[in-house]
């Protein structure tokens, strides 16, 4: 009998006591997420497991009974561990302490064990319900006499307990020691938690030493390290929150530290992905590094942590204090933070007692801060709480004394400087000493690039010394190998180091003057910042994004010259450098560049110009046509006035501009969001900060109208070619603290906050744009990064649409009913109101001036079974559907935009995938069955106008829905499922160049047309049909102006030669001097590299020439990154011309058999379906778990099986190379329950060096046979 449980299903680690069916019932929701539900009755005497004689462990799925030492597996109710082990000492009274001795002895001899009764649970409708077994009850009386005497009647309460750390010797042999870490309450002895070590007494194997130099530099292992094992940790349940996890820690640091030990090992509990993910994410903010799977001492899920480090990287410079090449984020982030933790430290007492008596606006991007740092949360009464714990503590400690680096470092502050840091403050929190490390040292660090870029050699070296950047080598300093790249990296904290004025006021802004430096402030007298050190820090950072705007250039200038922008004006051009990258852009890298005498382009700088800025830029941009003009970035009205008032024909003229809307001044909108827009602010801005000039705290609602105003006056003069627009994005504190070491937000979001700029969220900035009726083609974006889990910078070219884009909302009925059309799809008023109330964000109406014309509904799910037709239930989860999409015939193309927009909506707020459940449009009359329509859909053989909507846009058929429509009386109730895959690995690796002849002769081959037949005359299905055949053929999509041009064939065919191909075309031929006109188009003409660069260098690679090369290669010279790109181009293109073309090949030299299929981005790995699996698929990111069995192909020899006695099954991050290639990318795609075989060559393998410790010999072929157990 399955019964629905009323209250709501407790938070991950919690248990609630419900009663159902006049009995009691606990239930449990574990640390994986998953929820189980046990009866109340802990045997043999059924005392409650939430009262004093019982107790639940949510962390390790485990009920314990507190009076025998009894543990139950809360998922099978089964005993774990010897039944009633005994009774520990501690708080009874010594007669009861026997008495219950007596009886455990008599149990455990006596009485047949007795499992936990367990239930079976389920998610029905968005409600909990359990099935309840009917209930036998026996001995009550005899049961309740029993706990009356012997269960106390409190539970034990440990929060004011004074508890010890112990350390007391284990087992021993002459190998091994065993010592164990006891926490241990004074007065009853009673054990709150304990850790087991296990401490080699001699030096570790020579394989765990090549795991540490792995995990860490060539120079880790170098004598031999000792590294200790830490086998276990435990805390009980009613002891945890109490910081004994934190304390057992550091002991166990400290006792390897006093006996020798270099590194300490430990193995990630596996039970389930979700556990071992949320385990390794907490030993990372450690200092845990992972190992790498498979490895030579097959370990898996270890981890690996220096001893004596306080914040270990796994990039380290070579120096004794050198400064960590990966951290630069973290140490500005430190900088930045330092004075708002010595403010909170203050404030912490008045934050306890629930008041805070301090400025609000400055207070809350304080409260902002802490919140990603994890020091406080918004309760739910939307008050401020501190999260207490040790690291909290440290800090109070620490910051007892101020430390103050905060002024613009100059020669006459060095002292200061490094008088601050050579205090040591000691700590043994990670987060905590890289913080303070950051806080310190990166003033040194900005001093160090001032004087190498001023040439002050003595003070450079001095520096070099101070950070460990350099060695002294018999009087002449020298940097270190790793010191380039480091200085390289630290060039983003100038920006960071800029705001020393501003950091430095942050109590008197804080407590006394709000409105400190921007009240009378004007670019000639700013106080809150050096505006020349952040100038140098921004232009430094921005390059590499400008080389994104200038990939959205490149089609603006092909074609006909006549068409094309003749003016190209940036606002806020500073010192005209983007211009001037435009200009030698287009002369260079564009056919216009051939034409410009002809058809000149002339760059127009606008700016709040002051007089150095003019002659900055009157210098840049002497060599090239410009005009230089006064405007204001609020006023483009007033700039086109301007521009018309010297001749300039504004439709002729391409804007630009960068990282300039978030600094605009700000102006109060004329009105505020209400309805939906009002609900979209507030789901969007949680905890936003933002201030005006007087410093008080500005709605969020304000900011986002006053964009949308801003955004509809620049609408009003795009009437030419559009806007290119480069602009940073915030990023939400969930977010911001997950990707604290990846990125600027931390630092840069408090500081735009307190200078009053106005970032926001990368979704909200897209609606603004609709709003505004502004929108970029499918093309014309880029997100950073360009893995697309989060978007901090956006890059866009922006054209004006006749209509614009808002939220529906209950107001808009009457208009969404008229834009039904009758049919399949059409529903009734009361379901269109039920989409308003369970998806209140999900409904956007695009609507022209004279009228409405298309309306799009969306939902989100918690996973992709839960589709349905209609909405059921409350919006929310990570997947999007789409539900509908209606649109007026008079609005053609308005649909597909429509849907476009909702695709970037959903990529730029990191989604996955979107799905929806489309129909077939002309299936009934086909005379096929629907699969074998769909097939011939997808091969191209017909084409069906509702499902090409999709699939002509990329979406993959997942497969049919019997009876998800039931009206749809057409299709007999089926659906057809559909997904977009919004980031992943489905994109091809790369285009690589088709001749247009050749796509000529295809498409007069497929539509049998003769020489002579120089146009097209198709309806639409035949040109969708084309469509779909050209892209499955050449691997290129037809541009859908250029089926409509008066070109014919052969202007067809010439558009989408333009676009470039994939599959089998030939790679593209690469000599010495291509590849330097590569680099130089994607790094410029300098030789210094940065990390984005890098990334940048590694994508384009392959993406246009499929060559795959490793981060140390792409850092090399460009003498060596020359060879190294022939080299890898040469045995690509090889492989390549031996493939045979056709849909079986697999790209190595030979067919692979029908049920065999290419792995994505591998040229010598393929896999077969041995059993077919429906679940949840493996994608990049995700943690699969699989049984797996290797065997080496020639030899057919089994090197290792999860099946075998002692191992178990195998848990790892997919898409990510923590694995090896070709199992990496032979696995994504494959469903719970899948089976599959997956042969990986040697290459894509353990290469040249095989895996001896495994029996695996140099470029063996390995056979993977794989089962998916969950995702």
């Amino acid at each position: 009998m399955w019964v629905q449980l009323a209250e709501k299903a407790p938070a991950k680690g919690r248990a609630v006591q419900v009663d159902l069916a006049n009995s009691g019932w606990v239930v449990v929701r574990g640390k994986d997420g998953e929820i189980y539900v046990a009866e109340d009755a802990v045997p043999p005497l059924r005392q409650p497991l939430l009262g004093s004689g019982g107790s639940v462990d949510g962390r390790l799925l485990r009920a314990n009974c507190r009076l025998f030492g009894t543990r139950f597996d809360l998922r099978s109710g089964q005993v774990q561990g010897p039944w009633c082990p005994g009774v520990e000492r501690g708080q009874q009274p010594l007669v009861q302490l026997w008495l219950l001795w007596f009886l455990a002895l008599l149990l455990r001899h006596l009485v047949k064990p007795q499992p936990l009764r367990v239930v079976r649970s389920r998610l029905h409708e968005g409600r909990l319900e359990v099935e309840l077994p009917p209930l036998k009850r026996c001995w009550d009386a005899p049961l309740a006499l029993a706990r009356w005497l012997l269960v106390p009647r409190e539970a034990p309460n440990w929060a004011h307990a004074e508890v010890e750390l112990q350390v007391l010797p284990g087992k021993s042999n002459e190998e091994m020691e065993e010592v164990k870490i006891s926490a241990v309450a004074k007065g009853c002895q009673a054990e709150l938690g304990k850790a087991l070590l296990r401490l080699p007494r001699t030096a570790s194997a020579p394989q765990m030493a090549a795991l540490v130099r792995q995990c860490f530099s060539p120079t880790a292992a170098a004598k031999g390290p000792r590294v200790a094992v830490w086998v276990a940790q435990y805390v009980q349940p009613e002891a945890r929150g109490l910081g004994l996890d934190q304390r057992l820690f550091s002991k166990i640091l400290d006792v390897l530290h006093t006996r020798g030990f270099d590194f300490v090992l430990l193995v990630v509990d596996g039970r389930t992905p979700q556990l071992v993910a949320q385990l390794q994410a907490h030993y990372e903010g450690q200092g845990f590094v992972k190992i790498a799977e498979p490895n030579a001492m097959g370990l898996m899920r270890a981890m690996l942590r220096p001893v004596r480090s306080a914040a270990p990287s796994a990039e380290r410079a070579t120096g004794a204090d050198a400064v960590p090449v990966a951290s630069a984020f973290q140490l500005a982030h430190g900088y930045v933070a330092l004075p708002l933790l010595q403010e909170f430290v203050q404030l912490l007492p008045a934050l306890r007692a629930g008041r805070l008596g301090v400025k609000p606006g400055p207070a809350q991007v304080l409260l902002r801060a802490m919140m990603v740092l994890g020091y406080v949360e918004r309760r739910a009464d939307g008050s401020v709480g501190v999260i207490e714990s040790e690291e909290l503590q440290a800090w109070e400690r620490l910051l007892a004394e101020p430390l103050e680096p905060y002024e613009v470092p100059c020669l006459a502050s060095l002292p200061k400087l490094l008088a601050q840091r050579r205090r040591r403050l000691e700590t043994q929190f990670a987060k905590v000493a890289a913080l303070l490390e950051g806080a310190l040292l990166t003033p040194l660090l900005v001093l160090l690039l001032v004087a190498r870029q001023r040439g002050l050699k003595e003070l450079e070296d001095q520096l070099l010394l101070e950070t460990g950047l350099g060695t002294d080598h018999g009087g002449a300093v020298q940097m270190t190998t790793s010191a380039p790249l480091a200085l390289q990296r630290c060039q983003m904290m100038l920006v960071a180091v800029s705001y020393a004025p501003m950091l430095a006021k942050f109590q008197h802004v804080l407590r006394e003057e709000p409105s400190w430096g921007f009240q009378e402030a004007t670019e000639l007298t700013e106080l809150h910042v050096d505006r020349g050190l952040n100038v140098w820090g921004s232009g430094l950072q921005h390059q590499a994004f400008f080389r994104q705007l200038l990939e959205l250039l490149g089609p603006l200038f092909s074609g006909d010259p006549q068409k094309q922008p003749r003016y190209v004006a940036d606002t806020g051009c500073g010192d005209g450098s983007l211009l001037l990258q435009i200009y030698d852009f287009v002369r260079t890298r564009t056919p216009r560049g051939q034409q410009l005498e002809e058809f000149p382009l002339t760059l127009i700088g606008i700016d709040l110009m002051n007089e150095a800025s003019l002659r900055a830029a009157k210098e840049t941009l002497r060599a090239v046509p410009c005009e230089l003009l006064a405007g204001d970035i609020g006023q483009p009205g007033a700039i086109c006035e301007e521009l018309r008032r010297r001749g300039v024909d504004c439709r002729q003229v391409l804007h630009v501009r960068s990282f300039l809307d978030h600094d605009r001044p700000f102006l109060p909108p004329q009105r505020r969001p209400e309805g939906a827009r009002a609900r979209f602010v507030r789901h969007h801005f949680v905890e936003s900060a933002y201030l005006d000039k007087a410093g008080n705290l500005l709605a969020a609602e304000e900011v986002y109208q006053s964009l949308v105003e801003h955004l509809q006056r620049w609408a009003e003069i795009l009437n030419g070619h559009g806007l290119c627009m480069l602009e940073a994005m915030l990023l939400d504190v969930p977010t911001t603290r997950r990707y604290f070491e990846d990125n600027v937000s931390f630092h840069f979001d408090i500081e735009a906050a307190l200078s009053r700029q106005y970032l926001v969220p990368a979704v909200p900035f897209c609606m603004a744009l609709a709003e505004a009726g502004l929108f970029s083609s499918l093309q014309g974006w880029r997100c950073f990064p360009e893995s697309g889990e989060y978007c901090r910078i956006l890059t866009q070219h922006l054209r004006r649409q006749p209509f614009r884009v808002r939220l529906a909302d209950h107001r808009d009925l009457d208009t969404l009913e008229s834009l039904q059309t009758p049919g399949p799809l059409q529903v009734s008023r009361a379901q269109l109101e039920q989409r308003l109330r369970l998806a209140p964000l999900g409904a956007l109406l695009a609507e022209a001036a004279d009228g409405p014309l298309a309306a799009i509904y969306t939902t989100r799910l918690p996973e992709e079974s839960l589709a349905r037709a209609e909405i059921e239930q409350v919006s929310q989860g990570p997947v999007l559907q789409i539900i509908a999409l209606m649109a007026a015939p008079e609005a053609p193309g308005v649909g597909a935009l429509l849907r476009d927009f909702v695709l970037q909506l959903a990529q730029v707020e990191g989604g996955e995938t979107c799905i929806g459940l489309s129909r077939c449009g002309s299936w009934a009359g086909s005379g096929l069955g629907m699969e074998d329509y769909i097939r011939r859909h997808q091969s191209g053989e017909l084409c069906d106008k509702v499902l090409g909507f999709h699939t002509q846009r990329g979406a993959k058929i997942v497969g049919l829905a019997p009876g998800a429509r039931p009206v749809d009386v057409e299709n007999q109730g089926t659906a057809v499922l559909i997904r977009y895959q919004l980031r992943g690995d489905d994109e091809p690796l790369g285009k690589v160049p088709i001749s247009a002849p050749e796509i000529e002769a295809f498409i007069r081959e497929e539509l049998a047309l003769n020489l002579q037949d120089m146009t097209l005359s198709l309806d639409s299905l035949e040109l969708a049909q084309l469509q779909s055949r050209v892209e499955r053929r050449f691997g290129v999509r037809l541009p859908p102006e250029a089926l409509f041009s008066e070109g014919g064939v052969r202007g067809l065919a010439e558009a989408a030669a333009r676009q470039g191909g994939r599959g089998q075309s030939a790679p593209e031929s690469l000599d010495a001097k291509s590849v330097e006109s590569f680099l130089s188009e994607v790094l410029g003409e300098g030789e210094e590299r940065d990390s984005l660069d890098l990334a940048r260098l590694q994508s384009q690679l392959r993406r246009r020439f499929q060559v795959d090369l490793g981060f140390e290669e792409l850092a090399a010279d460009r003498a060596a990154l020359t060879e190294d790109m022939l080299r890898a181009r040469d045995i690509h293109y090889n492989k390549w011309r031996e493939a045979p073309i056709g849909m079986g090949s697999t790209g190595i030299g030979q067919s692979a058999p029908w049920n065999q299929k290419a792995a994505p981005g591998c040229a010598c790995t393929t896999y077969e379906i041995l059993k077919a699996g429906s679940g949840k698929a493996i994608t990049a990111g995700s943690n699969p778990t699989v049984h797996a069995t290797g065997v080496v192909k020639e030899t057919g020899k089994k090197f290792w099986s999860t099946k075998d006695p002692g191992q178990s099954p195998f848990s790892y991050e997919a898409g990510r190379g923590k694995v090896i290639k070709g199992w990496d990318q032979g696995c994504l795609g494959m469903q719970v329950g899948e089976e599959r075989k997956i042969t990986i060559g040697g290459s894509e393998g353990y290469g040249a060096g095989g895996f001896p410790a495994w029996g695996i010999p140099p470029n063996a072929t390995l056979e993977f046979t794989l089962e998916c157990l969950s995702v």
